[in-house]
């Protein structure tokens, strides 16, 4: 099992697709979901989609084909001079048929904890380059700050510090925390 900074999607299967056909399965796909919305079923002639996306129809019959191998359309009816119905599967649903091929979210320090918000708040703003551990929230709480303001501060201070590399490891924290008490606490409310 492979593990991501993301949580699984069909696009993280799309883009493991291989053969012909595969630079449409995407479109292809999320435009089933979208037609589909209200009945459940998709249903276009290959020609249609091929004009719709400028394809081929060839390519378009691989990218139907693959989405079918591999579970993200189930055949509902396939009649004689009709267009071939199908059942658009969300990543969801095709998640629990085909447990064990996503991958799995890279587990965060407060992944196991309930409670402040603010370290992956932190972690987000900072696009998964910060890690701040509860305790540092805790300290980073304990300058008398409210969230809105240390989530203004921290983007600041980003802004001022320009951190590459090991420079979000070595002292940031620390000197964030220095930053926020040299600025007046004007947001002194609760998480």
């Amino acid at each position: 099992m492979e593990n991501s900074k993301f949580h699984c999607s069909a696009e993280w299967h799309f883009s493991r697709l291989r053969g012909r056909g595969t630079q449409y399965a995407y479109l292809i796909y999320s435009f089933a979901l979208h037609l589909s919305k209200k009945s459940g079923i998709f249903s276009a002639s290959i020609p249609t989609l091929a004009g719709y996306f400028g394809a081929d129809d060839k390519s378009v019959r691989n990218a139907i084909r693959l989405l079918a191998a591999t579970g993200f359309l189930e055949k509902v009816s396939c009649e004689p001079g009709a267009s071939v119905r199908y059942k658009p599967i969300s990543h969801k649903d095709w998640a629990v048929k085909h447990a064990g091929r996503c991958t799995e979210k890279e587990v965060t320090p407060w992944a196991h904890e309930t409670g402040d918000p603010l370290g992956p708040e932190l972690y987000a703003i900072s696009g998964q380059r910060f890690t701040p551990w509860p305790n540092l929230v805790k300290g980073i709480r304990n300058t008398g700050h409210g969230s809105e303001a240390i989530r203004e501060h921290f983007r600041e201070f980003i802004q001022i510090e320009k951190p590459v590399g090991k420079k979000w490891r070595s002292g940031f924290a620390g000197r964030f925390i220095k930053f926020l008490k040299s600025h007046p606490c004007s947001d002194p409310s609760p998480p």
